[in-house]
């Protein structure tokens, strides 16, 4: 919801967005499946910037 991928006041097909990309699943739609695509490419990179922290504060920290 932060970068405007979901809102939680659509609906499609009885399902809210969040409960198809979040909860048990279900049919997606082509944009749906773009967009869950650009969410695991975020989440990656989040996950690549937490590793670069850590490896920064591993350095730091052997060199006490």
């Amino acid at each position: 919801m932060e970068f405007g991928q979901i809102q939680s006041n659509k609906k499609e097909k009885n399902k809210k967005p969040i409960d198809i990309y979040f909860g048990e699943g279900g049919k997606y739609t082509a944009d749906q499946l773009k967009n869950r695509a650009k969410m695991y490419d975020q989440l990656e990179s989040v996950i690549k910037l937490m590793k670069q922290d850590l490896k920064e504060l591993m350095y730091e920290l052997e060199k006490m």
